[in-house]
């Protein structure tokens, strides 16, 4: 085990290297470019091809792209992921503003997510043809099948619109609601009020498709030689589903799960359009559209180090889920 740990660590430099040279390259030879910003931020000013060169010298854009990359380079192994083009301000600090609402909400929906598609899988797949295995069938192709735009603007126009403004569409809070002023509770249920649409959106899609691994991975264990022993054995059912089943059934689960990570960083990008929340996933898309190089070659180096990491835990927790598996 060590030695595999060692060799995979080994491999993430240059993995890396690879990965953020080709995507920096392939953002820049894209049309457009940031020193667009300044004359498109204000409507009364009109192109300027000489301050547009002037501004391409001056942030170094007119370099050929091999030295483009290792100043960058340079600069991120120091610590500093730059100045954002668009927003005037350090990449660190810009993504700093909206981690923490990406992390609630990605929080929330990864704990409601686990917590509803793990049981929901395991009794569909042991109730197998059961009218709640049908109805569990039903909604898993439904929530795969509708985008969570449409998702969320059906939500929306049904249950929003419906409300009298008690659930609000955008936005992630009323910050007149403080702790000073109203308590605990009330900022509680403020922040969720504002959080529920987003929540329900993304928890459609992501359970529809971890209930059916889920059930899926039971339903063949299940079919093993060594499930028929337990049972004859005359251990409990609980133990039988739960102490052996399970257990076996999670490698794919696992699997799936390996991108836990880089959900987290990045958002969803389409969901928070939808509800304008101020996240991550908004943070994205603005920096592509303004062609915000420092910003989006940020997002693709984390997004590249939590996937890296992401499935080398994943390999690891595959020892601990199945003895079975030797990596040396």
């Amino acid at each position: 085990m060590r030695r595999y740990l060692v060799r995979r660590l080994l491999q993430i430099p240059p993995l890396l290297l690879i990965v953020s040279f080709l995507s920096f390259s392939i953002m820049l030879v894209a049309p457009g470019g940031p020193e667009n910003i300044i004359f498109s931020g204000d409507p009364s000013a009109q192109f300027d091809p000489q301050m547009a060169q002037r501004l391409r010298e001056k942030w170094g854009l007119d370099d050929p792209i091999p030295v483009q990359y290792a100043r960058w380079l340079k600069n991120v192994v120091t610590g500093d992921m730059g100045r954002s083009f668009y927003y005037r301000k350090p990449v660190a600090t810009a993504i700093a503003e909206r981690l923490p609402n990406t992390l609630k909400l990605q929080g929330v929906v990864l704990f409601f997510t686990y917590l509803i598609a793990i049981p929901l899988g395991i009794y569909t797949a042991v109730r197998q043809y059961s009218i709640a295995d049908y109805i569990a069938t039903t909604f898993s192709f439904l929530g795969t099948a509708m985008p969570s735009f449409w998702v969320g603007t059906m939500l929306i126009f049904l249950v929003a619109l419906n409300s009298k403004g008690l659930i609000p569409t955008s936005g992630i809070a009323n910050y007149r609601i403080t702790l000073e002023t109203h308590g605990l509770w009330a900022v509680l249920l403020d922040r969720a009020r504002y959080m529920l649409l987003p929540t329900l959106t993304l928890v459609t899609g992501s359970l529809a498709g971890l209930t059916r691994y889920v059930r899926n991975s039971m339903l063949e264990v299940l079919k093993e030689d060594y499930i028929r022993t337990a049972r004859a054995k005359g251990l409990s059912e609980r133990v039988v589903i739960y102490r052996h089943a399970f257990r076996n059934a999670l490698i794919p689960v696992v699997t799936l799960s390996s991108g836990i990570l880089v959900g987290l960083f990045s958002g969803s990008v389409v969901t928070e359009q939808v509800f304008a929340w101020p996240g991550l996933g908004t943070l994205s898309v603005e920096a592509v559209n303004n062609r915000d190089y420092q910003v989006v070659m940020a997002f693709l180096l984390v997004g590249a180090v939590l996937s890296i990491i992401g499935n080398l835990l994943v390999d690891i927790i595959y020892v601990f889920v199945d003895p079975r598996i030797k990596y040396d």
